[in-house]
């Protein structure tokens, strides 16, 4: 079993959503995969430096390091609706990455995972098939999501590590972000393992 981590958006002409205090999301999405890399053993780094790389150049990556799964790291950028939180995006009728997204989703930090709506902090915090609405609804996000998890040729998670504009505190903890780290690679050891969540390349 392989893992391919791989952060979102990258080089000159695709910096993704700006995130508050820190910078462009392309930046921020390789350095935690690059972290996420370093905890899952065994694991492959697809993009290992600030580069442009096209939806299909990822897909023929991914193919060519023999994934088995992708995970795919981004920063949710939907100005002005106050959104917090962490998601996870998979196919429609993917139960295996279904069933990943919902167990990272238990572990990540709780300052990443929100269940509250009090009329100022939206919930956001959520796994979902990428056609389903939800409360932020975005025609154009979905299908840009689509066509990330489907230019690769193996189970895919996207993972929003939360918003750029709101969660800005969290996503630039170190502590939190390792911690981040070890949830998703906790998750993946237990769902392709089942050995004490210690994942390995078979």
């Amino acid at each position: 079993m392989k893992i391919g981590c791989i952060g979102g958006h990258g080089g000159p002409s695709n910096r993704g959503c700006f995130i508050r205090s820190y910078g462009d999301e392309a930046d921020y999405t390789l350095l935690m995969s690059r972290k996420l890399h370093a905890a899952l053993p065994g694991s492959v780094l697809l993009r290992p430096y600030d580069q442009t790389l096209s939806l299909k150049e990822r897909g023929q990556l991914a193919k060519a390091n023999q994934c088995d799964v992708v995970i795919s790291l981004h920063v949710n950028a939907v100005p002005g609706n106050g959104l917090y939180g962490f998601s996870a995006w998979h196919w429609p009728g993917n139960a295996r990455m279904q069933k990943l997204g919902k167990r990272i989703l238990t572990l990540i930090p709780p300052e990443l995972r929100v269940k509250r709506f009090d009329g100022t902090r939206s919930c956001r915090s959520l796994v979902s098939a990428i056609d389903e609405r939800h409360i932020d609804d975005d025609k154009r996000w979905r299908m840009r999501g689509r066509a990330v998890l489907g230019c690769y040729p193996c189970d895919t998670l996207l993972l929003e590590l939360g918003f750029g504009a709101t969660d800005y505190l969290a996503l630039l903890d170190t502590t939190i972000q390792d911690n981040l780290c070890l949830a998703i690679e906790r998750a993946v050891g237990e769902q392709y393992n089942g050995i004490n969540g210690q994942h390995v390349t078979s």
